[in-house]
């Protein structure tokens, strides 16, 4: 009896651990799970955070790189501008020196200093603009020749706009005699007809 008993006391006790490993193993897990989610939890939250936190810096680096962009650009078309504005002036004023130079070596009269001095003030006459060459001229005379350009444009335009009006009247013309006249000449043909089926 002893043997047996002791089985039963061994298998009982074998099947209470169990049971009882089971639930500690299914707590333990449970806790290990809890700790694991809100680690998860955590991690996600960070990685989360870390992308918007990115996505945040790269939409306001991109709104300050546009106003800086913008910034920049009009600083530099204004420096641009200014450059290119003193180098036409530099160009308009040596291209008027050389000019005054060689009026003033052939004649140094006054009436002729007077015509230079009018032309660096003005830029404008018809003399010494024909002896002013190259960038200088296109440089002294852009704000003109766009005038002259525009006028020059609208009056082709004009021109051009009559002649197509024109030609389509002269067109509209031709077509309507040309149906009036295959009218009249259906028209005719039909009487003819008529006569003769009589």
């Amino acid at each position: 009896k002893r043997p047996v008993k002791g089985y039963a006391e061994r298998a009982t006790t074998k099947a209470v651990m169990q049971e009882v490993k089971g639930y500690a193993e299914r707590a333990a897990t449970k806790a290990v799970m809890q700790d694991v989610k809100g680690y998860a939890e955590r991690a996600a939250t960070k990685a989360v955070m870390q992308e918007v936190k990115g996505y945040a810096e790269r939409a306001a680096t991109k709104a300050v790189m546009q106003k800086v962009k913008g910034y920049a650009e009009r600083a530099a078309t204004k420096a641009v501008m200014q450059e290119v504005k003193g180098y036409a002036e530099r160009a308009t004023t040596k291209a008027v020196m050389q000019d005054v130079k060689g009026y003033a070596e052939r004649a140094a009269t006054k009436a002729v200093m007077q015509e230079v001095k009018g032309y660096a003030e003005r830029a404008a006459t018809k003399a010494v603009m024909q002896k002013v060459k190259g960038y200088a001229e296109r440089a002294a005379t852009k704000a003109v020749m766009q005038e002259v350009k525009g006028y020059a444009e609208r009056a082709v335009t004009k021109a051009v706009m009559q002649k197509v009006k024109d030609s389509a009247e002269r067109a509209a013309t031709k077509a309507v005699m040309q149906e009036v006249k295959g009218y009249a000449e259906r028209a005719a043909t039909k009487a003819v007809m008529q006569e003769v089926k009589g």
